[in-house]
């Protein structure tokens, strides 16, 4: 279940104060209410993808959500990241 006790003890208070979280099958199911998602890597991807620095990528947010946009961010697991089905539903990198 979730949050379970041991994300609860690593996550120093944050759960109490961010928005609800939901649990889905998939990272497509995650973000299929978004109009437009970021993915967060390291590793250059033989892609066609527009690609932004956090600063680009954090001015293009504001931009977005002033407009009415839902946007999200993809981030990976710290040791292995995004694969690369999970970069190609985003629409920047």
């Amino acid at each position: 279940g979730w949050p379970s006790e041991p994300a609860r003890a690593m996550s120093a208070g944050a759960l109490d104060v961010m928005p609800p979280v939901g649990v889905f099958a998939s990272v497509a199911d995650a973000i299929a209410d978004l109009h437009h998602v970021y993915a967060t890597t390291a590793r250059p991807r033989d892609m066609v993808k527009t690609v932004t620095d956090a600063r680009g990528a954090g001015l293009d947010i504001v931009v977005r959500s002033r407009a009415g946009e839902r946007v999200g961010i993809l981030f990976g697991a710290e040791r292995s990241g995004l694969d690369n089905n999970d970069v190609a539903l985003a629409g920047t990198v």
